[in-house]
């Protein structure tokens, strides 16, 4: 228990960092990007190998003549054939490479944003546990004035034995949660650093990200998971032009034949045949592919767009509890300076000061809730409008 007393000392210390850097540090190291960053890269080659030319082929010859009324001779034949693309593939080709290279960086920043809202996700609910934790020292702290006034009332033949226990309890009773909310400080702490991929212990400053306020801005979600989605469409319809030749290609070829009596040079065109195989299926199948992203990306964005203005909705009333709930504390604090001072002249009774004291401290704590679920309403609504950078 001692080591995590000084784990939560270490982390509330003066030389811990603030989140900014703390979320820098996590997306330069993570492995889960690095490893993102390397499959855009390999879009990038599949790209490349869509563009590449065939090789040029060569073939040579040797012959011998050996005519029946003559001597024999030697001959030999060079040729070098090249396959061309027809007029307008190599165009969408690029067009197809291009598309796969957006997809592939659409996914990146995907993965990206997910990273950045598990780890703000994780950190707001790390403040969370910590400011329960100071809650808590807070409470202990208003229940040992109360039993320190109960103490002086006992002395003072005002109070009973009965009360001076009573408020003893209160203060054990808190001292007690402390200890199990110090050790949800711990998991949370390591849970925040399992998602950021780090492997020592780094000193947080507890701060939450975002303030509760109202939210103005435009329900139309746009992020790039929707944006991979649309690249994707945009990839299979491309693919689909791509395929739509029934000759893709034509071989040129030069010929040089050299035999004992003459030489001959030829050129020409070599043409497969499309009896059979005319890239009919593979153009369906990537139309069906096409339309297959276009009503995923639909029903994606139409769910997108009603999650958004949910959550604009919530973070507005959040913000209206939490403006409601921070005046019914100040009134809570005035009303127990007034029970304290009534609970020393017998003027108010231990009970009412006892749920004075709870009363506020649990408007603290609802307190502390609404800026925890507005950070997350927050985090999300940055994920749907793509601005989690």
């Amino acid at each position: 228990m001692r080591s995590l007393i000084l784990l939560v000392a270490a982390v509330a210390s003066a030389a811990a960092i603030d989140y900014t850097e703390f979320e820098t540090m996590a997306l330069k190291l993570s492995p889960a990007l690095q490893k993102a960053r390397l499959e855009s890269d390999a879009a990038l080659q599949r790209g490349r190998i869509a563009l590449r030319y065939e090789n040029p082929s060569l073939e040579g010859e040797l012959g011998r003549y050996d005519p029946d009324d003559e001597a024999a001779a030697n001959g030999w034949r060079v040729t070098l054939s090249q396959p061309i693309r027809i007029f307008g593939l190599q165009r969408q080709l690029e067009a197809y490479a291009e598309a796969m290279q957006r997809v592939a960086e659409y996914g990146f920043q995907e993965r990206r944003a997910a990273f950045v809202a598990l780890l703000r996700t994780r950190y707001s609910a790390y403040v969370r546990e910590a400011a329960l934790a100071e809650l808590i020292d807070e409470e202990i702290e208003l229940a040992r004035r109360l039993e320190s006034i109960a103490k002086t009332r006992l002395e003072n033949g005002a109070g009973t034995r009965a009360q001076l226990m009573q408020a003893a309890l209160e203060r054990i009773d808190a001292e007690t949660r402390r200890i199990e909310q110090r050790r949800r400080v711990v998991e949370y702490y390591y849970a925040l650093l399992e998602a950021a991929a780090l492997d020592k212990e780094i000193p947080l400053q507890t701060a939450f990200i975002y303030p509760v306020e109202r939210l103005r801005m435009r329900k139309s979600p746009q992020n790039p998971r929707l944006k991979r989605l649309e690249a994707q469409r945009t990839l299979h319809e491309r693919k689909a032009r791509s395929e739509d030749h029934p000759i893709r290609s034509f071989n040129l070829f030069a010929e040089f034949e050299n035999e004992p009596d003459q030489s001959v040079a030829r050129v020409g065109l070599g043409l497969d045949l499309p009896l059979f195989g005319r890239n009919l299926e593979e153009r369906r199948l990537s139309a069906i592919r096409a339309r297959q992203a276009e009503l995923t990306l639909r029903q994606l964005e139409s769910a997108q767009r009603i999650e958004l203005q949910s959550l604009l909705k919530q973070s507005e009333a959040l913000a209206e509890r939490y403006e409601s709930l921070r005046k019914r504390l100040e009134k809570e604090r005035e009303l127990l300076a007034l029970f304290e001072e009534g609970y020393r002249t017998a003027q108010s009774s231990l009970l009412e000061l006892i749920e004075t004291k709870n009363g506020l401290i649990e408007t603290e704590r609802a307190l502390l809730d609404t800026r925890y679920q507005a950070n997350l309403h927050r985090i999300r609504i940055d994920y749907l409008k793509g601005i989690l950078k």
